[in-house]
């Protein structure tokens, strides 16, 4: 899961500098805005599944 981030992260920049080479700042702004927006979705998903997996309590495997 870090790898596949760092991953990922390295994609977006890259790709947002070569958009902001490139001048096309329709296709920068949109990354630009798109990124925050997934990583923040990513992040809530994963603090309510650690949230429900704690509430839950150790599983026995019953």
């Amino acid at each position: 899961m870090k790898f596949g981030s760092k991953l990922a992260a390295i994609a977006v920049i890259s790709a947002g500098i070569v958009l902001a080479l490139d001048a096309n700042w329709f296709a920068f702004t949109a990354l630009t805005t798109a990124f925050p927006v997934v990583v923040g979705i990513g992040v809530v998903v994963m603090l309510r599944a650690r949230r429900v997996s704690s509430e839950r309590g150790p599983q026995t495997g019953e």
